[in-house]
């Protein structure tokens, strides 16, 4: 009924098209797989057009591998497609013309640069689609004359033609053409939506948590310190604690209202969001690619070139920042569903809140204005067609500023009250680190909007920003060469050495097999298929081989039987070309699955193949070229699979191991320069120099670093499952201790950011304390008669540095003035710092 209702109250005039995995995404997605490899039939089926180029086979694969779900996606890889072409011309063109033409030569070339390909760290299509057109020249180019340079050019052609039509075909307007950047703002709204969700329901939660353990004569006398220990007052854990047992008081989540969520869904909804963050980075990645945002790039180009002539400056309008807007923006979300990550890790907080309706009031008001505000200066980014209401963001800016006073006057409220003293530290440890956590979400939202410049979005418009005309940068070669280097993986891995010496020899073998022995196999014109199969089911360990060999092998299978099949029965080139159409877009369908996208891409690429060679020889070439496509493939996997187990086996379990002590090592680095920043700040007399802007950055960056594990180490643990166990222990038994120990370490990288925002919170409080009384120091040396000084919101943002709450926690609300005698003053904000771990 919502989906519905939702249907109806879009309007009829409005552009609008569905996301993946929707029903009707991929149904337009399939539509579009349609159109395109019926153009490429038609052009290659066609007797005008059939012998145009030489490797018109690639057109169809080119199309069918850079068809993606965004314009962006489509365009990003099938510039990665001519890229890749490029390199195997570049480097099959010198030996092509001043080799001899040997199959010694044509084995070695080939396998030189299959071992120099994959030792790089190029994009996967890249690596695949060098290899591809390189097997295809130099495995043919010693026993046929005609492969000379126009035929190198030619192959690229093909594989360039592929990926330009399958851009055509994603800029055909189907409801509206699927941009990233549309995608990207419909995951942003969405996203914002969710995590407002999130929220509500954790603060739900505590409120039903509140009420429940508020009645039945419940009184802080339950809560009184006979749990603690008397000489470090820490509570000490007992079991059936009446207040810390939620399951026991289940019943307190009943009439909720609302689309209340209880923890478990909280979780699931949390996961949720983790996924939609994922697609949203990736399509953040893809917009770039796009030809609305290369074209902002070269008008703001030209803006800025003709804003440097004088008479120029006033009538040429600033450069947009759309882009960067959009790039803001997509961190901020990061950053809040990081919050809500450290949220969700916070045991017993709940505790703390209990008999604290007012407090839990504030939060909620905060909260609510907070995210009111989110969404009215997330709607000038992105919904562009939409009037931007300036009025109402500031309206929405003053609620924040006046709920954060409200909150603070609250807590101090809550902190001089008496039955304050009677918690516990460890619930007051617990309370602090949950509204510590809530601050740190409103300043997300706050440093977003301001960053992105949202009209209204800062109060202090008034404030003296004066613009600084920054020095062109300077092309720095070596910083522009140490970049290249890593971007292609150049620095030297033992891993990567091994894998692509494995791989290599695999393609040398298979070469060999193939050539020597191409009558008995029945190989004919189609030697390279081994070779090329050997070198792309190759990845980084064993289990995800046998995995892409499997995919590889049961897409050959089944595209190149339905192409023999229909070639048999149809002996037509255009039902060939109609039912080779349909059949490619079921898999563009399948495709959208992403643990079915390369078995659905090899199908529709098999069958494609397939058919279009029954017209460049004879219809009975279909059946020649479907047993030895499938013979040639299978022999690849075997050599390969053969060689790679044998050769210095890299097995997934291996890998797991290797990237926990990975994992370890950085969350030990970390929490080591976290512990001594902290420690420098509390003690100044241990020897322990303050933290540099390198030191944090470096301790960021191996965080960054361990977090990219994290994420990855999932994917590596369904690849161990792949791996055959033999006389090992089955590592289904053991998987569950892993993924345990890599949801330890996730937790820890939290812990160790939270304990690094901490410090920069009290370092940051306590350099504006100590400037705040330096200043008020020369004030009563200037003028004895004059005994106080005003904060102002400019001396606040002038102070501020690398902070990570609102600025409004360190400014008296009202502005009061500080009393000589009163140097540091003690407000609602000093009590909260005060109390925190």
């Amino acid at each position: 009924m919502i989906s519905i209702k939702r249907r109806n109250q879009r309007s009829r005039f409005s552009c609008w098209h569905p996301l993946l995995p929707a029903f009707e995404a991929k149904i337009i997605f399939a539509v579009r797989a349609l159109i395109g490899i019926g153009s490429c039939a038609a052009f290659t089926l066609s007797p005008a057009t059939s012998s145009a180029i030489q490797g018109q086979l690639l057109l169809s694969v080119g199309l069918i591998v850079s068809l993606q779900s965004t314009l962006g996606a489509t365009i990003q890889t099938g510039v990665r497609l001519c890229l890749a072409g490029a390199i195997a011309t570049a480097y099959c063109l010198p030996i092509v013309n001043f080799l001899d033409r040997n199959v010694y030569n044509a084995i070695a070339t080939t396998t030189l640069l299959v071992l120099l390909i994959v030792y790089t760290d190029l994009p996967a299509h890249v690596r695949r689609f060098t290899i591809v057109p390189t097997c295809i020249i130099l495995l043919q180019w010693y026993g046929k004359s005609h492969i000379n340079t126009a035929f190198v050019l030619q192959i690229w052609a093909s594989l360039s033609l592929g990926g330009a039509f399958a851009i055509v075909v994603s800029c055909i307007p189907i409801l509206v053409p699927p941009t990233a950047y549309r995608e990207l703002t419909m995951r942003m709204r969405f996203i914002a939506r969710q995590t407002r969700r999130e929220t509500t329901a954790i603060i739900l939660l505590i409120s039903q948590y509140h009420n429940i353990h508020s009645t039945n004569n419940y009184t802080y006398e339950i809560n009184e310190k006979t749990n603690t220990n008397t000489t470090d007052d820490i509570e000490i854990p007992t079991n059936y604690f009446r207040e810390d047992d939620l399951y026991h008081h289940s019943s307190s989540f009943e009439d909720l209202k609302n689309d209340h969520l209880l923890k478990g869904d909280i979780i699931d909804l949390h996961k949720l969001v983790n996924d939609e963050l994922q697609q949203m980075q990736r399509a953040a990645n893809e917009i770039s690619y796009e030809p609305y945002f290369i074209l902002l790039k070269f008008l703001n180009l030209m803006r800025q070139g003709l804003r440097r002539i004088s008479c120029f400056t006033k009538c040429i309008t600033k450069p947009s920042t759309l882009q960067t807007r959009l790039q803001i923006w997509v961190t901020g979300l990061l950053s809040l569903q990081r919050v809500i990550s450290g949220m969700l890790t916070l045991d017993n907080h709940h505790s703390g809140l209990i008999g604290q309706r007012r407090l839990i009031d504030a939060v909620c008001s905060l909260l609510e204005s907070t995210f009111n505000f989110l969404d009215a200066t997330l709607s000038y980014t992105t919904s562009s067609t939409t009037p931007f209401n300036t009025a109402y963001t500031i309206a929405c800016r003053s609620k924040v500023e006046q709920a954060l006073a409200h909150f603070f006057e609250t807590y101090k409220q809550v902190h001089e009250n008496s039955h304050y003293s009677n918690i516990s530290n460890t619930k007051l440890i617990q309370l602090n680190t949950f509204l510590l956590l809530i601050l740190r979400l409103i300043h997300v939202v706050l440093t977003a909007a301001e960053s992105s410049e949202t009209p209204g979005a800062r109060l202090d418009t008034d404030l003296d920003y004066q613009s600084v005309s920054l020095p062109s940068p300077s092309l720095k070669w070596k910083k522009s060469f140490e970049d290249l280097v890593t971007y292609i993986g150049l620095v030297p891995s033992y891993g990567k050495i091994i894998r692509a010496v494995k791989t290599s020899l695999s393609v040398f073998v298979s070469a060999v097999v193939v050539i020597f022995f191409r009558e008995r196999l029945q190989a004919y014109g189609w030697v390279y298929w081994a070779p090329m199969t050997t070198a792309l089911v190759s990845d980084s360990s064993e289990g995800s081989t046998l995995r892409l060999s499997f995919q590889r092998l049961m897409g050959v299978l089944l595209g190149s039987t339905y192409a023999y099949i229909i070639v048999l029965i149809t002996h037509n080139l255009v039902m060939i070309g109609v039912f080779v159409s349909l059949f490619v877009a079921l898999m563009a369908y399948v495709k959208t699955d992403p643990s079915k996208s390369y078995f659905a891409s090899v199908c529709a690429q098999s069958a494609s193949i397939i058919t279009f060679l029954s017209n460049q020889h004879d219809l009975s070439a279909s059946n020649k070229a479907t047993l030895a496509r499938t013979s040639l493939t299978f022999l690849g996997i075997f050599i390969h699979v053969i060689i790679s187990n044998l050769i210095m086996p890299i097995t997934a379990r291996a890998l797991i191991k290797k990237k926990i002590s990975v994992m370890i090592t950085g969350v030990s680095e970390a929490l080591h320069a976290a512990t001594d920043d902290f420690c420098s700040f509390v003690d100044t007399t241990n020897g322990l120099s303050p933290s540099t802007d390198q030191a944090s950055s470096d301790l960021l960056n191996t965080l960054t670093e361990t977090e990219c594990i994290v994420d990855s180490f999932p994917a590596l643990l369904d690849e161990a499952l792949n791996e055959p166990n033999l006389w090992k222990r089955p590592f289904v038994e053991v998987k569950d201790r892993y993924n345990e120990i890599n949801n330890s370490i996730r937790n820890i990288i939290r812990t160790i950011r939270f304990v690094r925002r901490c410090t920069t919170i009290l370092k940051a409080e306590s350099k504006l304390h100590l400037v705040q009384e330096d200043n008020m120091t020369e004030d009563i040396v200037a003028d004895p008669q004059e005994t106080y000084n005003t904060w102002t919101a400019n001396d606040l943002r002038r102070l501020q540095k690398d902070l990570d709450i609102p600025l409004t926690i360190f400014k008296i609300p009202g502005n009061p003035h500080l009393k000589s005698n009163n140097l540091i003053s003690d407000p609602p904000h000093r009590q909260f710092l005060n109390s925190l771990p």
